[in-house]
């Protein structure tokens, strides 16, 4: 699987000094009916501490070819960020407040705003040391099938994981805040089901490798993916789909992790409207992390296959 590296003209779009740049096109051919269609969903924690020019030009690579997009640490540029998704054409959802840290966006010219809301799980909101955390959601309404997606942003706090173990260097209740959260998490998605099709993405901060061979209960193979066992309906990320691909999105060549995901809510075959086809990393220039991109099949009638078996 190659990285996915936007080309220049691509990052003018959120470069500081080119904010007016068009939108890049989109990654995925268009629709070929009002029944069925594809899109693309991007992943991106960008780096709070990064100056804004540094952080603009990594939200547009993440920007680029995606058509949802979820930014975790955002909560340093609201005000920028605003002026750039309507600058750009884009819809966005970023709480007010403490609770900012996560934001969701959605190409206007392809999406309607239908709903949103967020959720207070761990730490002092008036606290900055550590951040409190959040699960985010939008719902969103693709234009040209009408299909419901609720996008869920989760961002776990650092420092929960070791090994694949629940545990860290710091010494206060921050695992049982994430166990509590990814449980949070899991209980939104499962009654957004009921009334649209649910995307979950975010920054996790445990591996997917070594969470998916301990096997904890309380993490997310186990919890939201039944250790892989494909029972269905579940949440199923790309690792788990399609394999774990060169590269990771976290940490020291050599020693890289695969902490940022991206799910599909797998409903059984018969009533699956949105199906995840592949997923790639995005190089980010100046944060810590990278992207993930995922391409999603779309078909009204449903009857999609599983992504691995498509």
């Amino acid at each position: 699987m190659t990285h996915l590296r936007p080309t220049r003209r691509s990052l003018l779009l959120g470069g500081a000094a080119t904010l007016g740049a068009a939108a890049a096109s989109p990654l995925l051919a268009a629709p070929a009916s009002a029944n069925t269609g594809s899109i693309s969903v991007v992943t991106a924690n960008i780096r709070y501490r990064l100056p804004w020019e540094q952080w603009a030009t990594d939200l547009g690579r993440a920007a680029y070819g995606a058509h949802l997009l979820a930014v975790n640490e955002a909560f340093r540029y609201p005000n920028e960020l605003a002026y750039w998704a309507a600058l750009n054409g884009w819809h966005l959802y970023q709480p007010t407040g403490p609770g900012s840290t996560n934001a969701l966006l959605a190409r206007a010219s392809m999406f309607d705003p239908v709903g949103q809301g967020n959720a207070h799980q761990w730490g002092d909101e008036g606290s900055t040391k550590p951040y409190p955390t959040y699960n985010t959601f939008a719902i969103w309404r693709e234009k040209l099938t009408g299909l419901t997606i609720t996008h869920l942003n989760v961002h776990l706090q650092r420092g929960i994981e070791k090994g694949g173990h629940p545990g860290g260097r710091f010494h206060d209740d921050r695992v049982a805040g994430a166990q509590a959260q990814i449980d949070q998490a899991l209980k939104m998605a499962t009654y957004a089901l009921g009334g649209s099709e649910v995307v979950l993405s975010g920054d996790l901060n445990i591996d997917y490798v070594k969470d998916s061979r301990v096997k904890d209960p309380s993490f997310p193979f186990m919890a939201w993916e039944h250790g892989g066992t494909r029972r269905g309906p579940e949440l199923r990320s790309c690792y788990s789909t399609f394999g774990v691909e060169p590269g990771g999105t976290h940490g020291a060549s050599g020693k890289r992790r695969y902490i940022d995901y991206i799910y599909e809510y797998a409903r059984t075959r018969s009533k699956r409207k949105l199906a995840m086809r592949g997923y790639q990393f995005v190089d980010l220039l100046y944060s810590d992390h990278d992207a993930v991109l995922a391409q999603f099949a779309i078909d009204t009638n449903g009857g999609l296959k599983d992504g691995s078996r498509a």
